[in-house]
């Protein structure tokens, strides 16, 4: 039996609090490399991996997320509304 080290681990639903996010969005960074992540199932085949995230690793996608981000998102603009609405 392995012992891990004395690094702490985050989970998905941990991190998604952080973030203000999904645990789906999470796990997607996760699945995608954006985020570092250690598998810890048994079977690295399984088809339903869990994985964690350090400390560190979380610190440093937070880092990258504020560098990205250009500020507040604004929403799309409405198409106005037609003057002569049908009637039925």
């Amino acid at each position: 039996m392995t012992t891990l080290p004395a690094t702490k681990y985050l989970t998905p639903t941990e991190i998604a609090a952080r973030f203000k996010v999904g645990e789906r969005v999470v796990r997607g960074w996760m699945k995608s490399g954006q985020l570092a992540a250690v598998n810890f199932t048994e079977n690295p085949k399984s088809k339903k991996p869990r994985r964690r995230s350090t400390v560190e690793a979380v610190e440093q996608f937070e880092l990258t997320r504020i560098a990205i981000s250009q500020g507040p998102i604004k929403p799309p603009a409405r198409r106005p509304r037609s003057k002569y609405r049908k009637l039925v």
